[in-house]
């Protein structure tokens, strides 16, 4: 009985509920595999051109990947399992996509160091680009739905790696993939843009909660 009643509280537990709807899992391995994918682009040597001459390298493109990973976590495949969770679920949603958030982080910066750019200024570009990357998905989440998070990262990328830089190739300070690591614009970009983000997934989520309440009144 004490095994069952264990079962169960783990079962309808908030934290479980919100994790299991937004197929946490699945996302953690995603993130894993961009990773691995970040160790082997330092070794390539394409990138997407830019004004000036400037070259953005490929692998500062994959934390846009990192991002959206997030940004599909954001939204439940089975939100009327995840409306048992309660008032706690907003909470639960948002401290678990910081959490996601914090490990897609973690992830690039051990790709990083196994690619050999530890400590250097290529492997702070990767962190702050994918912090900001996953505010940015957020945003598509919260806008279009979760399952398209990856538009507004998509739709940045040409205008941050072709109009991101000035006539000499010297990227503008919000260019979060290639602006310099001193450019306080970028880091603030990239903080406001998971912050916003956090803010239009908790919108969107109370939007749907009450929803089902405005229906019943009106149809009272």
């Amino acid at each position: 009985m004490t095994a069952m009643k264990a079962g169960r509280g783990v079962a309808w537990n908030p934290w479980w509920l919100a994790l299991r709807a937004r197929r946490i899992g699945t996302a953690l391995t995603m993130i894993v595999l961009l990773g691995a994918l970040i160790v082997i682009a330092f070794t390539s040597t394409y990138g997407f051109a830019g004004r000036g001459g400037a070259i953005t390298p490929v692998v500062r493109i994959i934390p846009v990947a990192l991002g959206t990973v997030v940004g599909i976590a954001s939204g439940s495949v089975r939100p009327d399992v995840e409306k048992l969770a309660g008032r706690r679920l907003e909470a639960t949603v948002v401290v678990s996509l910081l959490a996601l958030t914090v490990f897609a982080i973690l992830v690039a910066a051990v790709a990083a160091y196994v690619g050999g750019a530890y400590m250097s200024e290529v492997a702070f570009i990767l962190l702050r680009g994918t912090l900001a990357y996953c505010g940015i998905a957020m945003m598509s989440a919260a806008l279009l739905g979760h399952y398209y998070a990856w538009v507004l990262p998509i739709i940045s990328v040409p205008a941050v790696t072709l109009m991101g830089f000035d006539n000499l190739g010297v990227p503008y300070p919000w260019n979060v993939l290639s602006a310099e690591l001193s450019e306080l614009v970028s880091w603030l970009m990239a903080f406001g843009a998971v912050l916003v983000g956090l803010a239009a997934i908790t919108m969107t989520m109370r939007r749907a909660t009450r929803r089902p309440i405005l229906s019943i009144q009106r149809g009272s």
